[in-house]
């Protein structure tokens, strides 16, 4: 993988084996993005770095993951 900027890696399974889309997609989770995107952002780097060190290989992007 080739970036300037890094790139976040995003496993398509999320915590217990459920498909991340079913996690982070409903009017819940919608409405926390809404209104405390700094924490979310903070949340989904510490589960992403979890299971893939984006640092180890030089892929620490210099954006958030849910960057509008």
């Amino acid at each position: 993988m080739s970036t300037r900027r890094g790139a976040w890696v995003v496993n398509r399974i999320g915590a217990g084996g459920w498909p991340n889309d079913m996690i982070f997609i409903n009017p819940v989770t919608k409405t926390i993005q809404k209104y405390f995107p700094s924490l979310v952002n903070w949340q989904m780097e510490r589960q992403l770095n979890d299971r893939f060190n984006h640092e180890n290989y030089s892929l620490r992007p210099t954006h958030r993951p849910l960057r509008n």
